[in-house]
């Protein structure tokens, strides 16, 4: 269910838009105000009690020798009966609705469930309203619909129950509202604001019911069937799953992760993404090349595609953006602690075979863990130096600069300058390919400083990302410019 969640929400947000303009429209150049946020953010105080709180539950974390259907809360059971049971959307629909009208009275281990679930309510519909965006080019309607049809098939051979082909069809299908089908969007910046104003407040309750739940120290109980259906596990072997605190924590890191995207998606205008796949698509001889020469795709191709004035501004801040790239760098920095706090409360702890996640898998990785930790923290404090571990080269990063004052034209992280060499070179009397030619050489220097402090050239820039992937942490800056240099 989770994964399904996961898929369609990637689909959704990595290709979607509408018909580049010459400018773009108030609406799309304008972020939509921030919401209330009403979330207990943790301070370095409080995260520093949590670390030594996580500590102490190692010495005291109890092993479960068994669990099985006894251990269940009688709500949760309950629940878990009428959900497998599940005939249709509608009954879906009313079943979620339930879960958040009466959550304070629900066990800790529904309320586990339900906060991650009421969610889901937010993403009714979801394919079907976006529809008309991914129709405005075949290619992008065409990958809509392959992505959709893989996973339905998915579900078909390994989910063949019904409850987890409602929860697919509540996703994908039309429903009433007041008696009227769901409107769909119809330019790329509804879907951006709806993202904002419905999405994000609704993702948000559930941060806070998850952070506010009280797992026992001997955990709460997990029922597989949840996901695979009610005729699966009947000997009850692997069944039953102990979720604790650290599971809790990692939940949440998780969660902040994916509200940080979806904060950055709202940052930025959108307008003119549907062309740009498209013509990245034709360069790779989706929707025909015919009749052209097959020379391979450089980044030179990509960049000079984004480049056409008619995106100009594709990638551009809207105004009043920076508030949501500050937002989600907050949203990032309580990832991290939530991750850091989950691991010592896992680190060193015996196998438990019945546990979420074993420790005994998590800590052979104890140093990498530690390591990247340790970087990514250094990151979100300010200019931190990061060190290649191959080839010991050293870069200055400040991370938070990028979200407190964040680049007004992401367009302008692409190369300036590529190998100009011969696409063709002989080899032994034979002509082949160069496959170096058309790669990037040359950056702007401008546009990279404020975030890489060392750099003294554009030509740098390359060997900066290369020492940010060869880093421990290094990756969360590095893969995201990774796209601008390789």
């Amino acid at each position: 269910m989770k994964n399904l969640f996961t898929l369609v929400l990637f689909v959704t947000l990595s290709i979607f838009s509408v018909y580049a303009k010459n400018a773009p429209s108030n609406t799309a150049a304008v972020a939509p105000v921030v919401p209330t946020i009403d979330y207990p953010w943790m301070g370095k105080a409080e995260i520093s009690k949590l670390l030594v709180e996580a500590k102490k539950r190692e010495t005291r974390r109890a092993v479960a020798s068994s669990i099985g259907a006894q251990s269940l809360q009688p709500d949760f059971a309950k629940f878990i009966d009428k959900f497998l049971a599940v005939k249709s959307t509608d009954a879906l629909d009313e079943i979620i609705v339930d879960l958040d009208k009466n959550y304070q009275q629900h066990s800790p281990d529904l309320q586990y469930v339900a906060a991650q679930l009421v969610t889901l309510r937010k993403f009714r519909g979801l394919v079907y309203r976006i529809t008309p965006l991914a129709k405005r080019e075949r290619i992008t309607y065409s990958l809509l619909l392959t992505e959709v049809k893989k996973i339905a098939a998915t579900i078909k051979v390994y989910l063949p129950e019904d409850h987890a082909e409602m929860v697919f069809r509540y996703m994908t299908e039309p429903f009433l509202v007041n008696g009227q089908v769901v409107s769909q969007f119809k330019e790329t910046w509804d879907f951006q604001n709806y993202l904002a104003s419905e999405v994000y407040p609704e993702s948000l309750k559930s941060l806070k019911r998850i952070s506010e739940i009280k797992i026992p120290e001997a955990g709460i109980i997990w029922d597989n069937r949840i996901t695979t259906g009610s005729t699966t596990f009947l000997d009850g072997v692997e069944r039953y799953r102990q979720i604790t605190d650290s599971d809790r924590r990692l939940t949440m890191s998780s969660m902040h992760s994916g509200m940080a995207s979806l904060c950055i998606l709202v940052a930025y205008n959108l307008d003119g993404l549907t062309g740009v796949i498209k013509e990245d698509g034709r360069l790779y001889g989706v929707d025909g090349f015919l009749g052209t020469t097959v020379e391979g795709v450089t980044l030179k191709d990509k960049a000079k595609i984004v480049s056409k004035s008619h995106y100009k501004y594709l990638y551009t801040l809207r105004s009043g953006g920076e508030a949501w790239t500050r937002l989600a760098f907050k949203h990032i920095s309580e990832s991290v602690a939530d991750t850091e706090i989950a691991w010592e409360s896992l680190r060193d702890l015996p196998a438990n075979q019945v546990a979420a996640i074993d420790p005994s898998k998590i800590n052979p990785w104890g140093r990498n863990i530690d390591r990247s930790l340790k970087e990514t923290k250094a990151m979100l404090e300010g200019p931190t130096e990061i060190r290649n571990v191959i080839n010991g080269d050293v870069v200055t990063v400040n991370m938070p600069e990028f979200f407190n004052n964040p680049p007004k034209d992401l367009k302008t992280f692409y190369p300036t300058a590529y190998d100009g060499s011969s696409e063709q070179v002989k080899v032994k009397g034979v002509k082949i390919p160069n496959y170096f030619s058309g790669r990037a050489t040359n950056w702007e220097i401008k546009s990279y400083q404020p975030y890489f402090p060392s750099l003294k050239k554009g030509s740098d820039v390359g060997n900066a990302v290369r020492t940010l992937r060869q880093s421990w942490g290094g990756d969360l800056v590095g893969i995201p410019f990774a796209r601008f240099v390789d």
